[in-house]
């Protein structure tokens, strides 16, 4: 019998990182069961995952990404990702609409504003909130401004 019938399979991608190990933990905490899926693209980094079912995935930088993510959905039954990363969060909340799975991402303008930092930064003072002196620099004659 499947240990995790009727359980809510979270999919968690970079699940080695310790941004994802500590919500993972905070899944194992709580009162109700989940099977939890991780992915990530480093070998080590997936050795200490701490995740029911474990897949080893191309970076969200390669092509193949969010194809294989898709593989992961169907294989797996996952219903719901939940993404840390910038880089795979950039990729995915883009491409959202070729996943079959449930999230709760803000709209994807806001997902690359709040990746850009300097983005954030510019729309902030824009709208009138106190702001430290920010400068994106370009060259190192830059520090001298």
């Amino acid at each position: 019998m499947d240990d995790f019938m009727g359980k809510k399979r979270i999919l968690v991608p970079a699940c080695g990182g310790s941004p994802a190990l500590n919500y993972i933990r905070s899944l194992r905490a709580a009162p109700e069961a989940f099977e939890i899926i991780g992915t990530d693209c480093d070998k080590y980094s997936l050795v200490r995952a701490e995740v029911d079912r474990k897949f080893l995935v191309p970076s969200a930088k390669n092509q193949a990404y969010v194809s294989v993510l898709k593989d992961v959905i169907a294989q797996t039954g996952a219903e719901f990702i939940h993404l840390q990363n910038d880089t795979e969060l950039a990729v995915v909340s883009e491409r959202r609409d070729d996943l079959p799975i449930r999230h709760f991402f803000p709209s994807k303008e806001t997902v690359r504003v709040c990746i850009d930092k300097f983005e954030s930064y510019r729309r902030w003072a824009a709208a009138g909130l106190p702001q430290p002196r920010t400068l994106f620099l370009r060259t190192p004659e830059d520090l001298d401004g």
